[in-house]
């Protein structure tokens, strides 16, 4: 499975943008039972133009993701 969600805007002096994309995969041991492994990256953006109140951030995250599933039947 995979999926990925990005967001930009720019209104006046302020840029910025959101971005988050993920992939894993899982293997069904048994009907109730199922082990798998992912990865996350998530990215934030924001950039001030302004004289009053300039200002920058940048974060990037990465993140795997072990899982272990257990479901009742």
């Amino acid at each position: 499975m995979a999926r990925a969600q990005y967001l930009h805007g720019s209104v006046n002096n302020f840029e910025g943008s959101m971005a988050e994309y993920h992939g894993d995969f899982q293997y069904r041991w048994k009907p109730n039972f199922s082990v798998g492994a992912g990865y996350t990256i998530m990215r934030s953006f924001l950039a001030v133009n302004d004289a009053h109140f300039p200002g920058f951030f940048k974060q990037n995250v990465r993140v795997p993701r072990p899982s272990l599933k257990s479901a009742s039947s």
